[in-house]
């Protein structure tokens, strides 16, 4: 029969050397696996008792009123592999009890005669947010306690304290939390006791608060009320520890015993400093860009991934990883090896067809992941760029991660005002793609379709709704009012309506961006100079621009899957796929009035025909009328009504190439106006082409800044078909090389050639000007010759 006060503890004959507060799974599938292997720790949940209760279901023989000791206690861990088997490892440990009652805290203070070496504490971030919570307050008078027993006792070694939640810094975050702990609770006792070394010299001296970082996906068995973990295969770095000290017992250094648990044990936090780094980019940050975007595909799970229709979304993720993370990460001093292993490690575990998660549990807190997990590789890119390390010279930024950011704001979209009942839960509801958004939504019909995936959060495939949480804000302007005022992201998107323009999006977006709750990408504007920062504003301009039109494009109901094969098939303006430049996406100009008398550059409109943006009523509004006809105005093809121009055919009548370029007539012209005496038109016109091209090029660009209007022409051209940084250089012998790949090829390069000039500039076709009374030109009509 069970006593009125139940058990509190129950013990093994084992001696404890390690501790663990806490009892979630990961700590019961990770940190204690480890610590058993060489001495079984003792584990006591923090304020409930469930996982006590777990145990004592099991072990019959146990007298509830006074024998607490067992002869041994174990759990089952679950461990799912790739082919789908289970192994299930039963962990031992020497005790397990409940922080939660005071006989539960007693009986563990009695354990800490012994000597404990390592404490585990398993507590989540919340546990951690402040001194005063209830886990850090014990955990400072168990460290108490081992100070009165310990004190004076001449062993040198440390106690060890590693969590296992991924707070930055969490061990200093501890050890903050303790000492402040120590100045409130203890110091008195210190002076009462009259000891020679003080508590908090003694946390100075014999407690190493350790920083961590933690990685492996953890679920439940079925069944098991959570009580029993079901993981993935262990990863090579489920917990890193860093240990600048070589505090740690010498045990946990054998290389075969970290192999064997997935621990990683640095010296140094450089080190701790580039895993975490590379789990954010690298797991985290592309399991949030793939969870919103299958979610708002009604793909629920990251399962679906091991199928053969996968192949769209890996191709995102393999794009976003290749041409942002890993140049990402380069830059910032990560070795390219431990970059590529993390991302291999990864790629394989998120394609796990037996151990998924459900995408929408991950877009929780989308909002502030995009700050924490996608913007250091924003930053990393732009400041790459800026400082001349980028491997590219057009915008480093891609459609891909536009893509990414736009998801999120897509899936932060409410689809319609909110219900009184909604407000008082704190939610909103959006739509799913493929379903009708509108204010007649019915949440209640098909129940038996709704799912709970986190937090009373639900979602129904069938209906096509789900509903989210968001507690960043932006500053928003109201549609019917001129006054800024800071309202959640999805109010603020809401306001703004579906089926508008990209301009409509962009102050919002930018907003949300730089917000520390957000994007964060504040620090991204910070330049060395004013002609660094001003390089900075435009690539960030140019990306909200990017994200807007994608946007845009998602709210007016066109299907995420749709956008991604468009990029993935090269359609439309993705010249290079999912790793075309962001700047391919700017609808309009970054700014009407910077373009207001300026030469309107041919530029293919973002947004496709077939888009639903183009075939809906948008409520246009005044505000959005300059981007749209700027848009679709410099979008357009053109026809050339009178050129001088041949066709590739007509061979050496068809003149291209840089050194025709710098011998135009307007060029040589120019050039005889600051030549020198010695050089008359009839000593010119005796060089051969590449000899006057020379001469011009050295005058023109080289000794003099190229200002005119003919010599622009010529570096709109050159920077139009991609040779910005030769022309930084002023490396006209690599100019050349760039046109002679084509030349190489005779007149199918000749073509090639005329195929990419006229696309670049959004001409059709051109009409020629022939000259009947050249018989090289009549040879190419023989109808015309006399």
């Amino acid at each position: 029969m069970m006593s009125a006060n139940p058990i509190a503890i129950l013990l093994t004959p084992n001696t404890p050397t390690t501790l663990c507060i806490g009892s979630g799974r990961f700590l019961r599938s990770v940190l204690v696996p480890f610590l058993s292997a060489h001495s079984k720790p003792a584990v006591f949940q923090t304020r409930g008792r469930s996982f006590l209760d777990f145990f004592l279901s099991k072990v019959e023989a146990v007298d509830h009123e006074h024998d607490t000791v067992v002869p041994s206690l174990s759990y089952p861990v679950d461990t799912i592999a790739y082919d789908g088997t289970i192994c299930t490892d039963n962990i031992e440990i020497s005790a397990v009890g409940t922080l939660g009652s005071s006989d539960g805290k007693s009986r563990l203070l009695d354990l800490l005669r012994n000597t404990i070496r390592v404490i585990g504490v398993g507590v989540t971030e919340a546990g951690l947010s402040h001194a005063s919570n209830q886990c850090m307050r014990d955990l400072t008078l168990i460290l108490y306690t081992i100070y009165c027993h310990q004190a004076g006792n001449g062993d040198e070694r440390k106690i060890c304290i590693v969590n296992t939640d991924n707070v930055p810094n969490n061990g200093d975050v501890i050890r903050g939390h303790v000492l402040e702990n120590t100045r409130e609770f203890y110091s008195n006792k210190d002076k009462r006791g009259g000891r020679t070394e003080s508590f908090l010299q003694f946390l100075e001296k014999k407690v190493a608060f350790l920083n961590t970082m933690v990685d492996r996906i953890t679920s439940s068995r079925e069944g098991s009320n959570g009580m029993i973990p079901s993981c993935e295969p262990l990863p090579e770095k489920a917990i890193v520890i860093c240990d600048p000290g070589s505090d740690l017992p010498d045990w946990m250094r054998a290389k075969e015993i970290q192999e064997k648990f997935g621990v990683k044990i640095r010296q140094h936090p450089k080190e701790l400093e580039c895993d975490i780094s590379l789990k954010l980019r690298v797991a985290n940050g592309t399991h949030t860009a793939l969870a919103h975007a299958m979610a708002l595909s009604s793909l629920p799970n990251t399962e679906s991934l091991s199928s053969a229709s996968s192949s769209l979304f890996l191709s995102y993720l393999d794009s976003l990883y290749k041409t942002q993370i890993y140049p990402g990460a380069i830059h910032d001093g990560i070795s390219e090896e431990e970059t590529e292993s993390a991302w291999l490690d990864w790629r394989k575990r998120v394609q796990h067809p037996y151990f998924g998660l459900s995408t929408f549990f991950i877009t929780q807190n989308g909002a502030a992941k995009g700050g924490i997990r996608l913007s250091p590789t924003l930053k990393s890119l732009v400041n790459g760029f800026v400082d001349g390390d980028s491997i590219t010279t057009e915008n480093p930024i891609s459609v891909s991660m536009a893509f990414a950011f736009a998801a999120i704001l897509r899936f932060l979209t409410p689809i319609r005002e909110r219900s009184e009942e909604e407000k008082q839960r704190g939610i909103y509801v959006g739509w799913l793609d493929g379903h009708v958004a509108g204010n007649d939504l019915n949440l209640e019909s098909d129940v038996d379709e709704i799912v709970t995936y986190a937090d009373g959060l639900r979602y129904n495939l069938s209906v096509g709704w789900y509903e989210l949480k968001c507690g960043c804000c932006v500053e928003s302007t109201a549609s019917s009012s001129f006054m800024k005022r800071e309202v959640s992201l999805p109010e603020s998107l809401s306001m703004l309506g579906r089926g508008r323009q990209p301009s409509a999006y962009k102050d919002v977006i930018l907003s949300y961006l730089l917000h520390p709750q957000g994007g964060d990408l504040r620090t991204i504007l910070q330049g060395k100079s004013v002609d660094e920062e001003m390089e900075r504003k435009f690539i960030l301009d140019t990306f909200v621009c990017a994200v807007s039109t994608l946007y845009a494009r998602m709210a007016s109901g066109d299907s995420l899957i749709q956008i991604l094969k468009e990029m993935q098939e090269t359609q439309h303006v993705y010249s290079n796929g999912l790793s075309t430049s962001c700047d391919v996406l700017v609808d309009g100009t970054l700014s009407i009035e910077d373009a207001i008398g300026q030469p309107m550059h041919f530029r293919k409109c973002p947004i496709p025909d077939s888009s639903r943006l183009m075939t809906t009523p948008t409520g246009l509004t005044v505000d959005d009328v300059p981007s749209v006809v700027f848009s679709e105005v410099r979008g357009q093809n053109v026809i050339d009504l009178h050129t001088h121009l041949l066709p590739a055919s007509h061979g050496a009548l068809c003149l291209w190439g840089i050194d025709e370029l710098l011998t135009y007539h307007y060029l040589v012209a120019e050039y005889f106006m600051t030549a020198p005496p010695s050089m008359s038109p009839e000593i010119f016109y005796a060089l051969s082409k590449t000899q006057q091209a020379n001469l011009i090029w050295e005058a023109m660009f080289v000794n003099r800044s190229p200002i005119s209007e003919a010599t622009r022409g010529v570096l709109t051209t050159l920077v139009a078909l991609g040779l910005e940084a030769e022309v930084k250089s002023r490396d006209l012998p690599a100019i050349r090389r760039f046109y002679d790949e084509y030349r190489k090829d005779g007149l199918s390069g000749s073509e090639r050639f005329v195929d990419l000039a006229y696309r670049i500039s959004g001409v059709r076709y051109a009409i020629m000007t022939n000259i009947p009374f050249d018989s090289a030109s009549v040879s190419y009509f023989p109808l015309c010759s006399f």
